[in-house]
């Protein structure tokens, strides 16, 4: 079957729209605590002995980390300053919806699903 630009296009988007769904829920079970996905990985994570969790990221590493894993880019001076204006209690959850919403997300993840 020969598809069209439409058709790629439109499978394409779907491809994306999944991943963010799912990744949206494993985002809001550091919310609401250990879903069976972390069990599982605490569980294969435990088997492997020479395994160490590396040091619990500061708020400016995990914004970094974060900007460039899910936009592709460092956050910029404005970026910065309203992630540290977000309440402490919400300021990662906030900022992962931000960049979910953000105009170059999907842009970057085509590239790995596309």
């Amino acid at each position: 079957m020969i598809l069209g630009f439409g058709e790629l296009w439109w499978k394409k988007w779907l491809k994306v729209v999944g991943f963010c769904v799912s990744f949206s829920f494993l985002s809001f079970s550091f919310v609401l605590g250990k879903s069976e996905l972390d069990l599982r990985l605490e569980k294969d994570n435990a088997a492997e002995k020479d395994l160490i969790a590396g040091p619990r990221l500061d708020n400016l590493q995990y914004l970094r980390k974060l900007s460039v894993d899910l936009i592709g880019r460092i956050p910029s001076e404005k970026e910065i300053k309203q992630f540290l204006k977000d309440p402490p209690k919400n300021r990662r959850l906030l900022l992962i919806e931000r960049l979910f919403g953000h105009e170059r997300f999907a842009d970057r993840w085509t590239a790995f699903f596309a």
